[in-house]
């Protein structure tokens, strides 16, 4: 019997034949033992040369080393308590074949997911964020490969194909670098862990129109992502794609885009990203995000700005093909035959290559921004960003920059950040009291926070007056201190307030009060008064430019009184049901006088109804006045 299982055991392991005389030297075995008598067997093996190690609480011994025939005839006497026996097989950690150290290069091939601390960020966010779905917006994403199965769901395509094919492979690429799968033994890994994926194609070739790419960012936003990748840009920025923005702004949904690779080439802002960063460092409605190399340093190649808001890994220390390492399919066209290709067909069960470009950058601040909204749903949009800035470290100087904006990301700074973000508005206090012919308003703030959270400070007062209770103007002596002031009003001028506090986390606080007409008891000193300036709409129509072939939107207007003066107007057009505005214009007119403004409309028909607001005011004087402006049919701008 007992030869029996040397034969099976034999073959399982490997060996040229079944005897346990052929097994290979050195080979450690595993003998499972039966109840009673195993201290005699064990004792027998001993004299034969073996070494015999308990294994506590398995009811087994392992043998190594002694003299084969003598290890088979302690076996066979002893074989009525001998319940297996089989060898030690060989088993290997579940490392990726990216964490290698590549030999051309000395750092493991995965070194950018290594720089910015991925995997300590991925275990304090749960394994991931699998309620947080990533939109990669490119030339779409090869779902049939290896390290991405299981992360790619059904997502969109706008600009024609599949969009779980990716002919140019920059998408694969994208989304390897946020979701390839970490522990399967194939491969890399990516920084966000087990966070899906959303592929929304807009190219085939790599040539993206604005159209495409503003439907794409829609198409993301309605396909459920919260955060969107978009590593695309180009000069100038379209109003569709402004439009596009605002959609995901409105919905809550971060962008993240590339600054671009132009630092070396005349250093132009591209778009959308520089639409998204905050100016100098400030607040904005998503992330631009520059290249930095292994040591920290600015790629020469990433465009520098005041838009941008942080760096992260995006070039290697030499040429691209010593860049950042993600997944392709297996026909790349941006890594057939060009200088970047040096391709790894064979490293591990899919194709992998070596990318540089600050489109290799912003998806690792995109997956990075998913474990921060899991980690704490409650987060806006742009308190993500704010959290993702402010954690980053600095690698150029002191303060922001605009080579690496706020610094280099650093994932398991952002995670600690997200848990102790202060989420709490201020405490506002407000009133506003009616006193003859007067009301008078007092309003204060404080910050506030909870237990184990930051206390954000920096609380800003915000105070303003609206004399039709929708259309409020800022009240030109608010401030950040406490408010107490009386205004002078009336039955037939009437007054609301509006108190807001914000603290410097954009946590915010609002209360309104009103009309307030004066009717209560008792006077009031110190009233202050509030000039009304009145807008006046004489006309407005479409009709031709004065000085071109196209269509312009005419408005004529005034203000009053005329002893005024100068005053300050801006006028914006949207079409009633659309994001964004149509048509703005900001300029200087003389009160009491006839002002005509021609709005040049673009080529093409304008449809539907049309609301006009104009906005004009000098000093605490102010008003807003809105107009509808019905067609009756389409009317060409083009005459």
């Amino acid at each position: 019997m007992v030869l029996a299982l040397f034969a099976v055991t034999a073959v399982g392991a490997g060996t040229a034949a079944g005897s346990p005389l052929r097994a290979p030297a050195g080979t450690q075995w595993v003998v499972g033992l039966e109840t009673g008598g195993a201290s005699a067997l064990l004792a027998d093996l001993r004299h034969k040369g073996a070494g015999v190690r308990p294994l506590a609480r398995l009811r087994a011994v392992t043998v190594t080393g002694g003299d084969r025939a003598g290890l088979i005839a302690a076996l066979r006497e002893h074989q009525a308590i001998v319940a297996y026996l089989e060898p030690a097989r060989e088993r290997h950690l579940l490392a990726e074949p990216a964490e290698a150290t590549d030999p051309k290069t000395g750092r493991p091939y995965a070194w950018a997911q290594f720089a910015v601390g991925a995997r300590a960020a991925i275990a304090a966010a749960g394994g991931g964020a699998p309620g947080v779905p990533v939109a990669v917006v490119d030339s779409g994403v090869d779902a049939s490969h290896p390290d991405l199965a299981g992360r790619v769901l059904a997502g969109r395509s706008v600009g024609g194909g599949d969009q779980h094919t990716d002919e140019a492979g920059h998408g694969t690429f994208v989304a390897g670098l946020i979701g390839a799968t970490d522990g399967n033994g194939i491969g890399g890994f990516g920084v966000a862990g087990q966070t899906p994926l959303i592929p929304v194609k807009v190219s085939d070739s790599g040539v993206v129109s604005s159209v495409d790419l503003a439907a794409g960012i829609v198409a993301g936003v309605d396909a459920g992502a919260k955060v969107i990748n978009v590593s695309i840009g180009g000069p100038q920025l379209a109003a569709v794609e402004q439009s596009a923005l605002n959609y995901a702004a409105a919905h809550e949904v971060l962008v993240v885009a590339s600054a671009g690779n132009g630092g070396d080439d005349g250093n132009p802002i591209e778009y959308p990203a520089a639409a998204l960063g905050g100016p100098d460092g400030g607040w904005g409605t998503g992330l631009s995000v520059a290249a930095s190399r292994p040591s920290g340093a600015a790629a020469s190649f990433s465009t520098h700005n005041r838009f941008v808001s942080l760096a992260a890994p995006g070039a290697g220390a030499g040429p691209c093909t010593e860049g950042v390492h993600s997944t392709v399919p297996q026909s790349a066209l941006l890594w057939s035959g060009g200088p970047c290709d040096r391709t790894f067909i064979t490293h591990g069960l899919g194709r992998y290559a070596y990318g540089e470009g600050t489109s290799f950058s912003a998806p690792l601040v995109a997956g990075a921004a998913a474990l921060v909204r899991q980690v704490r749903p409650q987060l806006s949009a742009a308190q993500t960003a704010d959290v993702i800035t402010r954690s980053a470290h600095q690698t150029v100087g002191a303060g922001w920059n605009e080579y690496t904006g706020a610094g280099v990301l650093d994932m398991p700074a952002a995670i600690e950040l997200a848990s102790r973000y202060d989420l709490t508005a201020p405490v506002l206090s407000f009133s506003v009291s009616e006193g003859r012919g007067a009301a008078q308003v007092r309003a204060s703030a404080d910050d506030r926070s909870v237990s184990g959270q930051e206390l954000a400070g920096g609380v800003s007062l915000e105070l303003s007056y609206s004399r039709d209770g929708d259309a409020y103007v800022p009240l030109a002596a608010a401030g950040l201190g406490p408010f107490d002031q009386a205004y002078a009003v009336s039955v037939g001028q009437p007054l609301w307030f509006r108190a807001r506090a914000c603290d410097r986390n954009r946590n915010c606080v609002n209360q309104t009060a009103g009309p307030f007409t004066g009717a209560g008891p008792g006077t009031v000193a110190g009233l202050r008064s509030l000039e009304f300036l009145r807008v006046s709409v004489l006309s407005l129509g479409i009709r031709k430019c004065r000085a071109a072939s196209r269509g312009c939107l005419r408005l004529a207007w005034k203000v009053s009184p005329a002893g005024a003066g100068t005053v300050r107007y801006s006028i914006s057009v949207g079409r009633i049901g659309a994001a964004g505005l149509l048509l703005r214009r900001a300029g200087h007119a003389s009160a009491g006088r006839r002002v005509v403004v021609d709005l040049p409309l673009r080529r093409g028909l304008v449809c539907g109804r049309l609301l006009t607001r104009i906005r004009v005011s000098h000093a605490a004087a102010s008003d807003a006045t809105r107009r509808y402006l019905t067609l009756p049919a389409c009317q060409r701008a083009v005459r």
